[in-house]
């Protein structure tokens, strides 16, 4: 193979690579979430919802939010969906009067 066509495709490849590793949009986390690691890209405001915070506690992730790594939670993706919806509600109407943080996530 020639170094021209040895060059084109280490530029190929390393292009490939790029467009993978996305970066996150300025203001969101990455979180992954079961034991199949689903990945969600998190806006930063919802994870000082009550809501979020006692899912964090719950898995004494609260650490590692300010921190540079993705957060990792084993609960479901159908919990972690739920309270992501709650979490992103603007309208008082849309969460629950009374919420039982102490929910278990563990069932995956």
């Amino acid at each position: 193979m020639s170094k021209l066509k040895i060059r084109e495709r280490l530029i190929s490849l390393v292009t490939k690579l790029k467009l993978k590793r996305r970066k996150v949009p300025k203001g969101f986390r990455v979180m992954y979430i079961g034991e199949a690691r689903q990945k969600f890209v998190v806006p930063i405001e919802c994870l000082s919802s009550v809501m979020f915070r006692a899912l964090l506690n719950q898995f004494e992730a609260k650490d590692k939010v300010d921190g540079p790594n993705p957060i990792v939670l084993p609960c479901s993706p159908l919990m972690f969906q739920w309270i992501l919806n709650l979490a992103s509600s603007k309208s008082p109407a849309d969460h629950p009067r009374s919420v039982n943080t102490d929910f278990a996530c563990m069932h995956m």
